[in-house]
C-alpha cells in the first residue's frame, strides 16, 4: 500500500526564535504520511538553496548510503560532511516546528518560509529563493522531462537483460 504524498505550496511566517507552524492542509499530509507524532529530520541536501523535512527513519536509510562511502574519497568526504548538516525536529501539538538557526542561516530563511511537498518530503525556503527557482525550472522542464526519461528507460533496460544498454 503506498502512503499518501506531501504537495503543494504554502508560504508561512516564521518567528525569529525559528518557530512556524506547518499549513493545514500540509499538516493533513504529513499526518496521514507519518503519523500524529511523526519523528522528523531536517537537513541541507545541497541540490537548491533549501532545507529538506523527511521522516528520520527514511533520512537514515539514506545515510547509511553515505556512510558506506570511502571516507578517503575527497568527494565522499564532502558528500557526508553535507548529509550531517541536519537536526532531529519536533512537531509539537499545534503543528508547529522550530527550524533551528544554523540551518535557517544556510538557505537565507528570516521572517518567512515556503514549504514545498515533494512527494516523500517536504522543502523549505526562503519565499524569493522557491520563486527564482520555480522560474528555472519551468525554463527547463522540457530537457528535464526528457533527461528523467532517458535515465528510465536505460534503467529498464538494464533490468530487462542485465546488461546496460551502451556496454
Amino acid at each position: 500500500m503506498s502512503r499518501p504524498k506531501l504537495v503543494g505550496q504554502y508560504t508561512n511566517k516564521i518567528d525569529a526564535k525559528g518557530r512556524t507552524f506547518l499549513p493545514k492542509r500540509l499538516l493533513r499530509q504529513v499526518i496521514a504520511r507519518w503519523g500524529d507524532e511523526p519523528r522528523l529530520f531536517l537537513t541541507f541536501m545541497g541540490f537548491e538553496p533549501c532545507l529538506v523535512l523527511v521522516e528520520r527513519d527514511e533520512w537514515i536509510a539514506k545515510r547509511q548510503k553515505f556512510s558506506a562511502l570511502d571516507w578517503m574519497d575527497e568527494d565522499a568526504a564532502r558528500l557526508r560532511r553535507l548529509a550531517s548538516l541536519g537536526d532531529n525536529i519536533r512537531m509539537d501539538d499545534q503543528g508547529r516546528l522550530a527550524v533551528p538557526a544554523f540551518l535557517r542561516g544556510l538557505v537565507g530563511i528570516e521572517d518567512q518560509i515556503t514549504f514545498v511537498g515533494c512527494e516523500d518530503y517536504i522543502e523549505l525556503w526562503k519565499p524569493e529563493n522557491v520563486q527564482n527557482a520555480l522560474g528555472d525550472l519551468m525554463a527547463e522542464a522540457s530537457e528535464l522531462i526528457k533527461r528523467v526519461q532517458d535515465r528510465s528507460a536505460a534503467a529498464g533496460a538494464i533490468r530487462e537483460d542485465g546488461e546496460h544498454p551502451d556496454a
